[in-house]
């Protein structure tokens, strides 16, 4: 039986965690979820974690929202499976504004 382990991290508007450190093992899974207070927003989400071959600081992937409704803001979250050790970037961007976490 595989056991698969999710950690999950809520994007809140004017919340800033720049400082705080999220410890992720090897083969768990980082999911985003949209909090209350960006429901209704349109909130793109950037990481530079290696998606796509090798890592490169400076590079930045979209991540996909997934859903069980289209229509149903609180139900949309986006999985990081963590392979790569290291220590990573996200950040997030609605109406204009940019946020940025690290993790």
């Amino acid at each position: 039986m595989v056991v698969m382990i999710v950690k999950e991290l809520e994007l809140e508007k004017e919340k800033h965690l720049d400082s705080v450190i999220y410890k992720l093992d090897k083969n768990e899974f980082l999911r985003f979820r949209i909090g209350p207070t960006l429901l209704g927003s349109k909130v793109r989400l950037f990481t530079n974690y290696p998606i796509k071959g090798e890592f490169f600081r400076e590079t930045f992937y979209e991540l996909k929202w997934e859903y069980s409704s289209v229509n149903d803001s609180t139900s949309y979250f986006s999985d990081v499976k963590v392979l790569v050790p290291g220590s990573y970037i996200f950040y997030y961007t609605t109406s204009g504004k940019t946020y940025l976490k690290k993790y």
